[in-house]
């Protein structure tokens, strides 16, 4: 969510951390080590951002809790918005608690913590504080490192009612950073996390001092808050500080996967979005170390935690609504589920190797045949106006078409495709319809896509569904998500029903979801790294229907085939 912003959903429990989206521009700053000391202005929130962020999050009842890992200004500026937008509460630095007394703010709803707290958040659910440091060091930009509180509430500028976001003015780090150790316990066992974002690895083992009281040091902190949850690793890291910082913190913590906050800057524009994380040299400490990075590559991507790790799941709907990515599902024509006589074939130029069309002598230039069908299953995030792209080859004027159903609609026939010996990118067009291109209207959910033969000889490479009217693709285009899993059953078991099925090639990961039979399959299960899964809440008696989704860093596969089972 750019800087060091995360949003965390934990059933009714929804905990913003940070939360800064107005952008004051570097222009501004000026002064101190790190140049961010003072600023020639004061500022206030950004409303109407703030408000675009929170609606496209869902709304008012979107955050419940509000926490600050620390009390710079691209950490705390917007937490009193943030606060009087939804009214949640808000742990923070007593810095923090100064910052929204003086946007008004009532006292009760900032609660100071000075680490090694152990709050229950809800049910299973624990956060333990670590006082934690800053990044840099003393000598070189002690106003941003130093630990430093506010004294008082600060004063707002007496003609625009603004703060001066300097570090050295009205926000400081807070005496520090505060990080937070997360555990939840729930019915199929135990998970966890660390959240951090900055830190120095100048002075991570020595103690935080201020105002004669000692806070411990950072790395002896979080060795406390370890022993206290009776964790001896984390299933995920979220932090900062680069190798240097991951060469002291691993030990402690032994994470499993680590995910990057806090290195895309802080004055790039909100909604101009932002490119993958990179970092070479921490990459391969990571790499050694048997940590599995999780890359963020663009703003509001989003990931599911479990028991069983860390996998990617999609946020297209919220990424819209902020103009971040429109719809764009590539697959594989060799990945649908496909019916005789329509069969895989092989060319060393098409993607992959392979591709889909129809056994010779057989055509049906009238009317789509029930069988011989390539079926591609998508879920759209968002309702929008969809173009379908193919990349085939027609050999002839004679083998230059294929019929489109979609949900189970009037069949589209696709004819007059350039021909040609290679494979090159076409949008389907109707041609029962003046050869009109074909935009379908879609609303969001599950939908079924099917490519029948009416020609033999046309070939079938691979597909794009796209809202992005802008977008011709070209050469192989983008890397299409794994095939839907195949194989999947449903047993009923003792209060449970067990999922498994058989893995996808380039799968890194699994989501089963829930519904009745036929769809919507709207009740998350699991997200998985294994092919199984356990659905524990289930009454008795009752039937119920999974489909499962074939996860990679390309996306999601379309749903599965359903499989059904009833809890005796």
């Amino acid at each position: 969510m750019s800087i060091s912003n995360v949003y965390y959903q934990l059933g009714s429990l929804k905990i913003l951390t940070d939360g800064y989206f107005t952008r004051i521009p570097a222009s501004e700053f000026y002064g101190g080590g790190g140049g961010l000391a003072h600023t020639h202005h004061a500022f206030k929130p950004d409303l109407p951002m703030v408000a675009r962020v929170r609606d496209a999050l869902g709304g008012a009842t979107a955050v419940n809790l509000l926490l600050t890992g620390h009390s710079h200004f691209d950490h705390t500026f917007d937490t009193a918005t943030w606060s009087s937008m939804t009214g949640a509460p808000i742990f923070g630095s007593k810095t923090t608690c100064y910052q929204v007394l003086a946007q008004n703010l009532p006292a009760e709803r900032c609660t100071p913590i000075f680490g090694g707290e152990r709050i229950a958040l809800a049910d299973g659910v624990t956060m333990r504080v670590v006082r934690w440091n800053h990044s840099g060091d003393p000598t070189s930009n002690p106003e941003q490192h130093n630990p430093v509180e506010l004294k008082d509430v600060p004063i707002p500028d007496p003609v625009t009612g603004g703060l001066h976001a300097g570090v050295a003015e009205d926000f400081p780090n807070g005496g520090g950073g505060r990080g937070f150790l997360f555990t939840v316990d729930g019915p199929q066992g135990r998970f966890s996390w660390f959240y951090q974002n900055s830190a120095s690895p100048t002075d991570l083992s020595v103690p935080i001092v201020l105002d004669g009281v000692n806070y411990g040091a950072p790395l002896d902190n979080l060795k406390a808050a370890m022993s206290d949850a009776g964790l001896t690793s984390v299933d995920l890291w979220i932090g900062s500080g680069g190798k240097s910082v991951a060469q002291l913190v691993l030990p402690v913590i032994k994470p499993k996967a680590y995910l990057p906050v806090h290195w895309d800057g802080l004055s790039g524009a909100f909604l101009a979005g932002t490119s993958a994380f990179s970092d070479s040299a921490l990459e391969s400490y990571l790499s050694q170390s048997s940590v599995r990075l999780v890359r963020p590559r663009q703003y509001m991507d989003k990931w599911r935690l479990d028991v069983s790790g860390v996998v990617a799941v999609d946020n297209i709907a919220v990424k819209q609504v902020l103009g971040f990515s429109p719809q764009s599902l590539w697959r594989e024509a060799e990945s649908a589920r496909l019916t005789p006589p329509v069969q895989i074939a092989s060319d060393g130029n098409a993607v992959g190797g392979k591709y889909v069309t129809v056994a010779a002598g057989n055509n049906s230039p009238t009317s789509a045949p029930t069988m011989g069908r390539a079926t591609f299953p998508f879920t759209l995030a968002a309702a929008g106006t969809f173009k379908i792209w193919g990349r085939v080859i027609a050999p002839t004027t004679n083998d230059d078409s294929f019929w489109l159903i979609v949900d189970g609609g009037t069949p589209i026939m696709w004819n007059d495709i350039a021909p040609g010996s290679a494979w090159h990118w076409t949008s389907a067009h109707d041609s029962g319809h003046s050869n009109q291109l074909v935009q379908l209207g879609l609303a969001a959910g599950d939908h079924l896509l099917q490519v029948a033969y009416r020609e033999d000889g046309a070939k079938l490479d691979r597909l794009l569904i796209t809202n992005d009217n802008a977008f011709t693709p070209s050469g192989a285009g983008a890397t299409a998500p794994p095939a839907p899993p195949v194989g999947v059953t449903a047993a009923g078991g003792a209060a449970q029903v067990n999922v498994s099925w058989t893995p996808s090639a380039g799968a890194t990961g699994y989501l089963v979801k829930r519904g009745a039979s036929g769809g919507p399959y709207s009740v998350p299960i699991a997200g998985s790294n294994a092919t199984s899964a356990i659905d524990p809440a289930v009454t008795s008696g009752t039937p119920y229907c999974y489909v499962v989704v074939a996860t990679s860093a390309a996306g999601e596969s379309g749903n599965s085939a359903e499989a059904c089972a009833t809890a005796p």
